[in-house]
């Protein structure tokens, strides 16, 4: 396959930041393409850092929620129940 066809390697010389482009108009074009996949990169991180912040939020809230029920049910059940002695 003839690689200079293919729209996927003009597509990585096109965009990248080390390609020797002479023409004005085609530089211009890459150079917005790499800002605006940068940009994008850094709304995806900061996207992910929330949503696992949100992940870590809701472990945290279901693991208090299981430690007061299980007080609860030791205060209400554990602690104050007496052992039954039989002759």
């Amino acid at each position: 396959m003839d690689e200079s066809n293919d729209s996927s390697s003009l597509y990585r010389y096109l965009t990248s930041e080390r390609a020797d482009i002479q023409d004005p108009e085609v530089k211009k074009l890459a150079e917005d393409i790499i800002e605006a996949q940068r940009k994008e990169i850094e709304e995806m991180k900061a996207m992910i850092k929330r949503l696992e912040n949100e992940k870590t939020n809701k472990i945290l809230i279901y693991l208090g929620i299981l430690a007061v029920g299980l007080l609860l049910g030791w205060l209400l059940f554990g602690g104050s129940s007496k052992r039954s002695s039989r002759p």
